[in-house]
Formats: structure tokens, C-alpha cells, sequence
């Protein structure tokens, strides 16, 4: 699990993928910090150590092979979100689907959108 304070929502996605991988959105604390000159180096370490933590706990074919820390906030206002709060998921993955060859071929553990 994607536990981490930082995080306020995450969607596991690649289906057709050799491996899934996560697409995590900032906490807004986390988002103003960064967006106030905060230390996106030491953030982006401790994503990779949580990504090495979550893939040492799974089976091999539930490994994450990277995390993408996306741009958009996820509202119900822009269909990402439910009324209770829950992921889109098939809102998501449609978004954000152009991109994933790309960022599989990058071979890093942590993506910046």
C-alpha cells in the first residue's frame, strides 16, 4: 500500500503492461510546498524509497515498475473523483493512457508529469 503523507490519492493502472505502476497526486500541503521552492530532490527520494518498501512486500508480477506524480488535482468537479470520494479509474487511466509508453521507457522509479 501507497501509505505515505504526502500522498492524498493514488491509482495502480497498466493493464497490457508488463508491470503495473502508480499514479500518485500530492497532498495540496505537499503541492504548495513544492510550488513555494521546496525541496522536490528530497521528496522525490523518499517516493523511491516507498516504491522499493511497497515492491519488496508484493509478488513479482505486482511489482510497481515506477510512480508518476501527476499534475492535475483530482476533483469531482473535473470527473477524476466520485461524489464519495472514490477514483474514476477508467476517467484516469483515459487521461493519462498517451503517456504511459513514454514513461515506461524512461526506466525511472519516480516521473514528474
Amino acid at each position: 500500500r501507497l501509505n505515505h503523507p504526502k500522498i492524498e490519492v493514488v491509482c495502480v493502472a497498466g493493464a497490457g503492461q508488463p508491470q503495473p505502476f502508480a499514479l500518485v497526486m500530492l497532498s495540496l500541503e505537499a503541492q504548495q510546498a513544492l510550488a513555494n521552492g521546496g525541496d522536490r530532490q528530497a521528496l522525490q527520494a523518499e517516493l523511491e524509497t516507498l516504491l522499493d518498501q511497497v515492491n519488496a512486500q508484493v509478488e513479482d508480477h505486482e511489482k510497481l515498475d515506477y510512480l508518476v506524480v501527476v499534475k492535475d488535482q483530482w476533483t469531482m468537479e473535473n470527473g477524476f473523483l466520485t461524489p464519495t470520494m472514490k477514483i474514476k479509474r477508467n476517467v484516469i487511466e483515459s487521461r493519462y493512457e498517451p503517456q504511459v509508453e513514454r514513461w515506461a521507457q524512461a526506466r525511472q522509479k519516480v516521473i514528474w508529469e
